[in-house]
C-alpha cells in the first residue's frame, strides 16, 4: 500500500513538473520577446525561444524526460520480483535526477563563460540533485511517520526510527 502511494505521489509530481514547465516556458517568451504574455505565446516567438536559446534546448530535453519518466509511471507493468522492483526505482531515479540535473544548463550557470563555467554548471547540478532528493523525499517521510503512529503495529515505530535516522543523515550529507 505505501509502495503504491509513493507511486501515485511521483504521477502527481510529475503532473505538477509538466504543468509548471509550460508555465515557464509561456512566462520566458514573454520576457524574451519584451511582450505581455497574452501577445507572446505565439508560433514565432515559442519556435525561436525552443529552437534558438539555451534555455529552449534544455526545456525540451526536460520535457523529453518527463514524457519518459511518466511512460515509466504510468504505463509501468507490475512487479514481478524484486529485480523488477529494483529496475523500476533505479530507473526512475535516473531520470528524475536528469530532470533535476537538467535544471543547472537553464540557469545563470550555463551563461557564465570560461574554465568557470564548468565549476559552476557542477556546483549548480550536485546542488539541484541534493535539494531535489531532501525536498522530494518530505512528503513521503511525512506519510511513513503518519502511518507509523496510526499503527498498532509496534514495528512501524522501529522503521519510522530508521527511516528519520536515515533521512536526517540524507539531509547532513545534502546540505554539506
Amino acid at each position: 500500500r505505501f509502495d503504491r502511494l509513493l507511486l501515485t505521489m511521483g504521477k502527481w509530481s510529475l503532473l505538477v513538473t509538466f504543468v509548471s514547465a509550460l508555465l515557464w516556458l509561456g512566462l520566458q517568451a514573454a520576457v524574451a520577446s519584451g511582450r505581455p504574455l497574452t501577445q507572446a505565446l505565439n508560433l514565432d516567438t515559442l519556435s525561436g525561444l525552443l529552437s534558438g536559446t539555451q534555455f529552449g534546448r534544455v526545456w525540451e530535453i526536460r520535457l523529453a524526460l518527463v514524457a519518459l519518466l511518466a511512460g515509466f509511471l504510468f504505463f509501468r507493468d507490475r512487479e514481478h520480483d524484486v529485480r523488477d522492483w529494483n529496475a523500476l526505482r533505479l530507473e526512475g531515479m535516473l531520470l528524475a535526477g536528469g530532470l533535476m540535473a537538467a535544471l543547472a544548463w537553464a540557469g545563470h550557470p550555463a551563461a557564465t563563460e570560461g574554465p568557470a563555467r564548468s565549476i559552476h554548471l557542477l556546483a549548480d547540478t550536485v546542488h539541484m540533485l541534493a535539494a531535489g532528493v531532501w525536498l522530494g523525499g518530505l512528503c513521503p517521510l511525512a506519510v511513513l511517520l503518519r502511518w507509523a503512529r496510526r499503527s498498532p503495529d509496534a514495528s512501524w515505530t522501529a522503521v519510522a526510527r530508521e527511516a528519520t535516522r536515515r533521512f536526517s543523515l540524507l539531509g547532513l550529507v545534502g546540505v554539506s
